[in-house]
């Protein structure tokens, strides 16, 4: 979809700040199933794991694999966008690996992590650097990261593999508000250039031909996020969230979210939530093509639509440690700019 890069950034930025939430030892197992639209299903395993070596450093580690599988419909999942060729289906397997280490110096933290993610035809790596100082007795926490992304695109229709390169760049603060009440707004700049497509999608033209994909070779993105975490006397919490995309293919994006956390006993979490997402078309997007024009585009996830998300999640945990943080009573910089299609 349009934010998709951008989101996988959020989210690579995000991962340490995340992991610092951690107990001393923690593993976490998951597995999602999505059918996103007719013809389109998404297995998602996942693991987590988090260590804390000493009271200043940990390491978190996650493993994930996407099973895809697209009949006739354009997808996205990580780091490419699926899409069928014009006749048949199309399945793939990735993989990724995200991993973060963390070290702290007094109100100074530090946090690297790394971004492996690899398809039949997409290949992405992605090294980032986050910096986080707590301020006014650590109810106030400044956050700036940068993350490079290397993309290696080896589409069907492409004699060649492609690149593209991009960087980008994060701003964060998170505030506590009062007594169980916390709000992070955080902002995000991307900039990249090289092969846009993915090498898989071709455009019908209004004389019956077909064409290769051709889009703009350069793109910046902007994400603004707000979050707005409220603890509920019934040991849950509620979460509202609003992002703002644009970048300058022209295409505006917003996201309306709202997510309630209830703890049922020790060890089992649930999570009800709601998203809306709504957005324009890029400028170059027509109903039709002749083939004469610089740009032709197929892709539906450039043009207007807009969507509703509804999710139910259950959480049991195994083994709880006595100082572990239960999920959704923490904000990190990627939930609040993860900008959902």
């Amino acid at each position: 979809m349009a934010a998709t890069n951008n989101r996988r950034t959020a989210a690579l930025l995000g991962l340490a700040l995340a992991g610092t939430a951690a107990a001393d030892e923690y593993t976490a197992f998951s597995v999602h199933h999505y059918d996103l639209k007719p013809g389109l299903t998404i297995t998602k395993p996942a693991v987590l794991v988090a260590r804390d070596f000493s009271a200043s450093t940990s390491l978190t580690l996650r493993l994930a694999v996407d099973d895809v599988a697209a009949r006739g419909a354009d997808a996205v999942s990580g780091a490419s966008q699926y899409a069928a060729a014009t006749t048949g289906d199309y399945t793939d397997t990735r993989k990724e690996i995200a991993a973060g280490l963390t070290h702290a110096v007094g109100p100074w933290r530090i946090e690297a992590g790394y971004l492996l993610s690899v398809e039949k035809d997409y290949r992405s790596a992605a090294p980032s650097l986050v910096l986080s100082r707590d301020l006014f007795r650590r109810n106030t926490t400044v956050s700036v990261g940068y993350a490079h992304q290397n993309d290696e695109i080896m589409g069907s229709t492409l004699p060649v593999s492609q690149q593209k390169d991009g960087d980008s760049y994060l701003l964060s603060l998170t505030q506590v508000l009062g007594r169980g009440t916390v709000m992070q707004a955080a902002y995000t700049y991307s900039d990249a250039s090289g092969y846009m497509g993915t090498g898989n999608r071709r455009v019908g033209l209004t004389n019956g031909m077909e064409s290769d994909e051709y889009l703009p070779q350069a793109r910046t993105r902007k994400a603004v996020g707000v979050r707005l975490a409220q603890w509920l006397p019934t040991e849950g919490s509620l979460h509202l969230t609003y992002q703002r995309y644009s970048d300058n293919w022209e295409i505006d994006a917003g996201t309306y979210g709202i997510h309630l956390y209830q703890q049922l006993g020790s060890a089992l979490l649930a999570r009800l939530e709601y998203r809306h997402y709504v957005q324009d078309s890029a400028w170059f997007v027509k109903d039709s093509y002749s083939g004469l024009e610089k740009y032709l585009a197929s892709a539906s996830s450039l043009r207007a639509f807009s969507s509703d998300l509804y999710g139910v999640k259950l959480g049991y945990t195994l083994k709880q440690p006595a100082d572990a943080v239960v999920e959704g009573t923490t904000v990190n910089a990627g939930d609040v700019l993860a900008v959902i299609e």
